[in-house]
């Protein structure tokens, strides 16, 4: 049952308020594989039972199906054997097992099995997903082979050098992830060195707030936001009023018309043009 609510959208077990592990949404996974590639595969086991699940556009796609089908076989993790009470399971299952070694890169119920090898803990989940998805250029979108230890974005020449590492680069992304890390992280086998991003930001600076709601701390902020307005308007009339004293102080009439100020200026500027050829005048005659 546990393995058929990982194809159900925001289903999920996690959901509570005191609760802090990941996967409350229900989402991750059948958005994020299906984003990267189009088919899935995904090995689990618990206690003594094991189980196979198969999502796959590919095999949807070359069967023209108009509703989702994802086999879901199961067999006793001692005995290896099928998981069936009646001749009806067993049809299914079998018709199930077909779908998958038609459409998957194993070829036999044996291959299946030997997968779940490669979980050595009584209970854990392998996840596979291949057909990945291809750029413009024909070649993956993510390159697993130019660095051994990380997953990156495959260079496509769309200014991938500007590009900030945690965007391009698998390793640097996760080792950010969580704000409270808890977790053990290996990328192609290599341990990723978990940072606090808090801590990584140039003088972190601690805000306290005050308010449990968000609205109430935004009306909060929204008020002060218009008080500092108002003050800002005040003195900007100050600094208005104290320039009109400081030109009338050189001399200057200053009205409160547009047309009077252009005039002002004008006569000013002609002014100073004579004042500028009546001292040419005189440097010459000197």
């Amino acid at each position: 049952d546990e393995a058929a609510d990982i194809i159900k959208f925001g289903n999920s077990s996690k959901r509570a308020a005191e609760n802090n592990l990941i996967g409350q949404y229900g989402n991750g996974l059948k958005s994020g594989s299906m984003r990267i590639g189009k088919d899935l595969i995904l090995f689990t086991k618990r206690g003594s039972t094991m189980t196979c699940l198969f999502m796959s556009r590919s095999f949807h796609e070359k069967e023209r199906l108009k509703e989702v089908i994802v086999p879901l076989p199961s067999w006793d993790a001692n005995t290896k054997r099928p998981l069936v009470r009646t001749p009806a399971e067993e049809e299914r299952r079998q018709l199930e097992i077909d779908i998958i070694l038609k459409h998957s890169p194993f070829r036999t119920e044996r291959d299946l099995l030997d997968q779940f090898s490669a979980i050595n803990t009584p209970s854990g989940t392998l996840v596979m997903i291949y057909n990945l998805r291809l750029l413009d250029s024909g070649q993956p979108e993510l390159d697993l082979t130019s660095c051994p230890t990380d997953i990156r974005l495959s260079d496509d020449g769309d200014d991938m050098e500007r590009l900030p590492l945690e965007k391009k680069s698998f390793r640097s992304y996760s080792s950010i992830l969580y704000c409270n890390p808890r977790m053990k992280i290996y990328i192609q086998g290599c341990r990723v060195i978990s940072r606090r991003l808090q801590q990584c930001l140039y003088k972190p600076r601690a805000y306290n707030f005050s308010s449990k709601r968000f609205k109430t701390r935004s009306e909060q902020d929204a008020a002060r936001a218009e008080q500092q307005a108002k003050l800002a308007e005040e003195k900007a009339r100050e600094l208005e009023e104290a320039a009109r004293v400081a030109v009338a102080q050189m001399g200057l009439v200053v009205t409160a018309s547009k047309e009077a100020r252009v005039m002002c200026v004008c006569a000013s500027v002609d002014a100073c043009v004579c004042l500028s050829v009546c001292l040419s005048v005189c440097l010459s005659v000197c």
